[in-house]
């Protein structure tokens, strides 16, 4: 009788001890979440000039750490994360995402103002875009400023010309844009022309 109790009281403590084990391990546990949340706000705190919230931090089983989401001001349309490890390392997304949206916005308007201004469409070009950008100046919700350096790269692609009966087979034929190297002169040229007049 007195071994049964014992057996049972083991079982007790090993069931008690894998699941908390398995609740560490795809949710984290109280402390860390504490630690996590107070490092992230801490770290928030330091460099950024305007308020971020953390509207939810949640535990990572594959990083062994937390992901915070934050949010401008209350203003959850712009939201991104910053995670916290288990090595207290902070990995900012929120400035990749600043640097990503800029980036995307100013290669947006020139690819729409060469659009505008040349016979060219948008799968004829790529616009690779690096803008030299001061970390925590930025908000999510910013515009470019024009003022930071920026490199700027332009590639332009021949059409794809598809026959009837290759349509169905995604097969295409490739078309030069310009049938000469003067074609290509002026192309440019008008390009290197708009980019200057929309500085």
């Amino acid at each position: 009788m007195k071994c049964k109790k014992i057996l049972k009281i083991i079982s007790v403590i090993l069931l008690a001890t894998v699941s908390m084990f398995l609740y560490n391990s795809f949710f984290g546990n109280p402390i860390s979440y504490i630690n996590a949340k107070s490092n992230i706000k801490s770290y928030i705190n330091k460099n950024y000039d305007y308020p971020l919230d953390i509207e939810d931090l949640n535990y990572s089983f594959k990083t062994n750490g937390y992901s915070a989401i934050v949010i401008e001001d209350n203003d959850s349309r712009y939201k991104s994360g910053i995670e916290y490890n288990a090595t207290n390392n902070i990995y900012d997304h929120y400035q990749f995402d600043i640097k990503l949206n800029i980036e995307n916005e100013v290669q947006s308007v020139i690819e729409a103002f060469i659009n505008q201004s040349t016979d060219l469409k948008r799968g004829n070009m790529s616009i690779w875009v690096n803008i030299d950008i001061s970390k925590y100046k930025y908000k999510l919700s910013d515009k470019y400023s024009g003022k930071e350096s920026m490199e700027l790269d332009i590639y332009l692609h021949p059409e794809h010309s598809y026959s009837e009966e290759d349509k169905n087979k995604n097969v295409y034929q490739e078309v030069a844009l310009y049938k000469n190297i003067d074609e290509f002169s002026r192309g440019v040229y008008d390009i290197i022309n708009i980019l200057k007049n929309t500085n």
